[in-house]
């Protein structure tokens, strides 16, 4: 039984990986890619080398789709062809039946979660270098969102640079904060830019916030300031700046400690959220099996067309509640752990009443 019902799965499975990886590559990967080969004048290999860096994003994403139409697609069929009834009339539960797709569902998840850990970072970290230095041979310049950088000193952290963006060799909306070796050396620097010049960076407009030895706090006001400290040239800022999709969740865990412990607690409850997101994610695969399943053996004929709409749908709504639990755990209002695995749960809560309900 477990044989024939995983045999049926298969190809459905593959099928719905191959159309929901289309789909995204079309929707969100190739104009962006191909206006940026047409726009640096770039090599047709070159193109083909960033789409394929950007295909584990793409086949992590589409993973749960395709397990989701999957189940359909199979147990409608085997569902249409009165098999499941059989099954049913032998004595075999509903929940017996879907035990291999269940396992199915199980060892996709623990694919995505490996592919998002082990190999989606890194291509996404290569693509991002690769436009990076294209665009600097072409520009002579960089640009780069939401910088936020640590520097150690003998494996203590010694200062935090943290900018809204880096374009070429100038820095917008910077903070930079240092940290010694008691609270009296420490000292931190609000300014609405900063500019590299020769060997440092001097920012200005700005102020400079100094803790003193009672442990009050002394402000200045600058047009100029030389930050000798920072010595880092552009190129090299560039090239430490990661965002989330670049990280794997020991890199994300290590920088929300860095933020929380300098008080960023804005920046690091945005991150959290993405950081519980990298565990939940994968198992919504398990979590569309227990949906997909009672769906497919209603009385309606589970066709292709049938079974791809409902997959679409399905998707739909789990996104837009991923969507919205992203911005309401980022904004604060619900708890980061509680963001990431609301959508689940909610498709979980309803799988289990859809079980309940086929196997009276």
């Amino acid at each position: 039984m477990d044989r024939l019902i995983l045999g049926e799965l298969v190809q459905p499975f593959f099928f719905g990986l191959l159309s929901f990886s289309l789909l995204i590559v079309s929707a969100t990967m190739l104009k962006p890619a191909l206006d940026f080969m047409i726009n640096f004048n770039l090599p047709f290999a070159l193109f083909l080398k960033m789409m394929a860096l950007g295909l584990p994003q793409v086949v992590a994403f589409a993973f749960p789709m395709a397990v989701l139409l999957g189940t359909l697609l199979a147990v409608g069929r085997l569902n249409n062809d009165h098999e499941i009834v059989a099954l049913r009339a032998a004595g075999v539960s509903l929940w017996r039946a879907a035990a291999p797709v269940f396992y199915f569902g199980i060892f996709i998840s623990g694919v995505t979660f490996l592919l998002n850990e082990l190999i989606v970072p890194a291509a996404n970290s290569e693509i991002t270098g690769m436009k990076n230095q294209i665009v600097l041979r072409k520009t002579g310049a960089i640009k780069q969102e939401n910088l936020v950088l640590p520097f150690y000193s003998q494996g203590a952290l010694s200062f935090l640079l943290v900018a809204e963006s880096l374009e070429g060799d100038s820095l917008h909306s910077v903070k930079f904060y240092h940290f010694g070796d008691s609270e009296s050396d420490d000292w931190w620097i609000y300014a609405s830019r900063g500019s590299w010049q020769e060997d440092h960076w001097v920012f200005h407009e700005g102020r400079r916030y100094q803790v003193m030895s009672d442990g009050t706090v002394m402000t200045s006001i600058f047009d100029k300031l030389d930050i000798e400290e920072l010595k880092v040239t552009s190129r090299q800022l560039n090239r430490r700046s990661k965002t989330s999709l670049e990280m794997s969740i020991a890199e994300l865990r290590s920088y929300i400690r860095q933020l929380v412990r300098e008080g960023l607690t804005k920046e690091a409850q945005k991150n959290m959220v993405e950081y519980y997101f990298k565990f939940s994610t994968p198992f919504s695969c398990l979590f569309f099996v227990l949906i997909a399943f009672p769906l497919a053996i209603s009385p309606a004929r589970t066709t292709g067309g049938t079974g791809m709409g409902i997959a679409l749908l399905i998707v739909l709504v789990y996104y837009v509640l991923l969507m919205l639990c992203t911005r309401l755990g980022q904004a604060g209002a619900l708890n980061p752990i509680i963001a990431g695995w609301i959508p689940n749960a909610i498709v979980m809560a309803a799988g289990l009443r859809l079980f309940g309900m086929k196997d009276r």
